[in-house]
């Protein structure tokens, strides 16, 4: 018995038969790229192996990683992927209108049931669609670009199931850090990842997106994302056909976690008050690490005039600044400033001596 996951990897390869952990020769329904991912690196590399692009209609760019182009490194990689895209006929190049994720719905090319890779570890996003959907590498990318196909090795799939709705201040990238927090962040390591439960039906199209795009923090497969309850009003009719359509057996082998109820989730990120505490916080302690910084190397330079006073067993004055500093130098060791002026004790031979 299949779960959505892999009824939507069986129509892709054509097989009917396999289990988690088996390798599968897929057909890929459109492959994403933008200027980082894209034709830079995709161009070369099809030139290497002579091959042309297998079909450029199941090809989508979008520039949004250098945009403006404010330099000349960022210039000539826009003048390489408008080059490609005109030598190649690429239809579905969309250039500087948005981040490639949300381009992607906006210009209607996801549909659920849809097997979809994505030069970008973000590409789980379309998962809020309904389709499988993974991130890629260039080397895996010119392979779907010259054959149309990806190799892959069927995942386990670890169901999610979310009940009632988000609290106050409580928003959807919150599930995620829940989740990472409660599991760990590797808790999908090669795993298609699935929401599913009435509180779902709850979360905007925009917080699915959030979900199926942080879902990469996980070190999942994919975000699939194959939303049971997955879409709003005006989605909801194509979804639930096409879902409903793959449909998922009631005994298909899953790792299932309990139900996860949102109202009783907490707030994981910081409000914008408590942000601005934490800058404050921060600021000051800069600024008394520069003056830290001012003492230490005050005591670096004395040190080498100190030596005869130290020989003679008359040091006290400079074992208490020094004593002085390192108490207040404890305090900003968790930054990075700190950590340098550490080094900066550290070859002055003045930590062993403390």
């Amino acid at each position: 018995m299949f779960s959505i996951v892999e009824k939507i990897l069986s129509r892709a390869s054509g097989q009917t038969n396999f289990a988690v952990d088996e390798y599968l020769s897929c057909k890929v329904d459109l492959a994403m790229v933008h200027d980082s991912s894209g034709p830079r690196r995709l161009a070369p590399k099809l030139a290497e192996m002579k091959r042309k692009l297998f079909d450029k209609d199941r090809l989508a760019i979008i520039t949004d990683h250098f945009v403006p182009a404010h330099d000349e490194a960022s210039q000539k990689i826009k003048r390489v992927t408008e080059d490609f895209v005109h030598r190649e006929n690429i239809r579905h190049f969309y250039p500087e209108e948005g981040i490639c994720h949300v381009v992607l719905p906006q210009k209607g090319l996801l549909s659920p049931g849809m097997f979809f890779v994505g030069g970008d570890s973000h590409s789980t996003t379309a998962g809020a669609f309904g389709c499988y959907a993974f991130g890629i590498g260039a080397t895996d990318m010119a392979g779907v670009a010259a054959t149309g196909e990806i190799w892959i090795k069927v995942p386990q799939t670890r169901l999610v199931t979310l009940t009632g709705a988000l609290g106050y201040q409580v928003f959807a990238k919150d599930i995620i850090l829940n989740l990472c927090g409660r599991f760990g962040m590797n808790m999908a390591e090669y795993q298609a990842l699935e929401f599913a439960g009435e509180g779902v039906a709850t979360l905007s199209m925009q917080e699915r997106m959030t979900l199926s795009n942080m879902s990469a923090r996980m070190e999942h497969l994919a975000a699939e994302s194959s939303y049971r309850f997955a879409a709003s009003r005006a989605y909801s009719r194509i979804v639930e056909q096409r879902l409903s359509e793959l449909g998922e057996d009631a005994d298909s082998p899953q790792l299932r976690y309990s139900a996860y109820l949102l109202r009783t989730l907490q707030p994981a990120m910081r409000t914008c008050e408590a942000a601005e505490r934490r800058i404050e916080e921060l600021a000051q302690r800069v600024t008394r690490a520069i003056t830290l910084q001012s003492s230490v190397v005050d005591l670096i330079r004395t040190r080498q005039s100190h030596a005869m006073m130290k020989t003679m067993g008359d040091h006290s004055a400079t074992q208490i600044r020094l004593q002085q500093a390192v108490e207040g130098f404890s305090t900003f060791v968790i930054s990075y400033y700190a950590m340098g002026l550490l080094e900066i004790m550290l070859e002055a031979g003045i930590a062993a001596e403390l």
